[in-house]
């Protein structure tokens, strides 16, 4: 039971055990993207997606809103809502495309102890992440982006807060090919509150770059998108690879699947937190309903054999 509460306070609130502040920034909000096995930096589209390439913006069309939430277990949730628009000039849609975005975590239910083991209680802990996004047509097929993003963290009332910077290109070219990158998380990470140890050189933003391609092909029922990613991280952690699929019939209904692979992990060895090179799979499946302009999707989602959530979104595009 420890090693479980242990591994939750990793993933979920990172900031105290891990080697890296704001853990709850490697969690992927978009749930098209985590059926294709979170890959997709070079198809990215939309609102849902520009927390893994704010150069998404551009893609859409006039207006798009999308929220989400995931529960991944008793007590741990993850929510997403944005909005973006562009500016309509001369009743055609501007070259500039904004969004306003949050993420958060919430955990509750953890079981508050003194250094003999007694019960004092519970406590819980929430961190969001507010985002501001700016994109732009910079060429044809050529688009960039950015976010702005301000981190809260409450953790039992202790408070701390930060912010940091995404930034992104898509390059779509002739023959259905397109290429992503992105780097994310980049900031001096969390400060303020009474945690001092999040002020240590040895703690950072889980900052990393991810660049991939997508191939899109045209059918007579529908369209076919195999991605392929890379994601380097710039804090230490081990790489990683991911790739998936995306099949839709006459744009109404969607398939996909995908599989990420780490070349590592960090886990806990007798209580400890260790990195190590053992190769940790992640798997995502899914599906896309399109009514109009509604859009639900669902993924489910598998790292591990431990944590296996269903993840649902409703976007609205116009």
């Amino acid at each position: 039971m420890r090693k479980i509460l242990l591994f939750v306070l990793i993933t979920f609130l990172g900031t105290l055990y891990s080697f890296e502040e704001a853990s709850y920034l490697k969690i992927e909000p978009s749930v098209r993207i985590v059926g294709m096995g979170e890959s997709g930096i070079a198809i990215a589209s939309g609102v849902q997606d520009i927390f893994l390439n704010p150069a998404a913006l551009s893609r859409m069309g006039h207006m798009s809103l999308s929220a989400n939430y995931t529960n991944w277990m008793s007590g741990i949730g993850t929510g997403f809502a944005g909005f973006g628009f562009r500016r309509m000039i001369k009743e055609k849609p501007s070259q500039n495309a904004f969004a306003f975005s949050v993420f958060g975590v919430n955990v509750e239910g953890i079981e508050k102890r003194n250094v003999d083991g007694e019960l004092l209680g519970t406590f819980g802990s929430s961190s969001y992440v507010f985002a501001m996004t700016f994109s732009r047509d910079l060429f044809k097929g050529i688009y960039g982006g950015f976010n702005v993003k301000y981190l809260y963290d409450n953790i039992d009332g202790d408070v701390a807060y930060g912010y940091a910077i995404d930034m992104g290109l898509l390059y779509w070219v002739m023959g259905g090919v397109g290429f992503g990158l992105s780097i994310r998380n980049l900031g001096p990470g969390l400060s303020s509150g009474s945690r001092e140890v999040l002020t240590r050189t040895d703690f950072s933003l889980p900052m990393d770059a991810r660049a991939g391609m997508s191939y899109l092909r045209n059918t007579g029922f529908g369209s076919f998108v195999w991605n392929l990613d890379f994601i380097s991280s710039l804090t230490g952690n081990p790489p990683a690879v991911a790739t998936g699929f995306e099949f839709d019939i006459k744009k109404s209904f969607y398939i996909r699947f995908g599989l990420k692979k780490s070349f590592g992990d960090n886990v806990i060895d007798n209580g400890e937190l260790t990195k190590v090179s053992e190769n940790t799979f992640s798997l995502g499946a899914g599906f896309g309903i399109r009514y109009g302009n509604f859009i639900i999707d669902y993924a489910y989602y598998s790292r591990n054999d431990f944590i296996k959530p269903h993840r649902l979104a409703v976007s609205i595009n116009f």
